[in-house]
């Protein structure tokens, strides 16, 4: 399944810096901090991850179950 997320590019300092979104950390195994490899091919961009299925799919399913309960309210 594709699909997409944007982020946000921005200025640091004299070099720029990709914003991603919390659900790219929730769904790929990826850390602040980490190194990213960026492959460049003629298709655009690709960030090879690993998907972190499993723990996705839980936050997913517990996301779920607190908007059906009514807990999952602002805070």
């Amino acid at each position: 399944m594709i699909t997409s997320a944007e982020g946000k590019i921005i200025k640091v300092g004299n070099s720029s810096a990709v914003i991603l979104p919390k659900i790219i950390f929730d769904n790929y195994k990826i850390e602040q901090g980490d190194t990213l490899k960026i492959l460049m091919t003629e298709q655009g961009l690709f960030i090879p991850a690993k998907q972190n299925e499993p723990d996705f799919i839980q936050k997913e399913i517990e996301n779920a179950l607190k908007s059906v309960s009514g807990k999952g309210g602002k805070k």
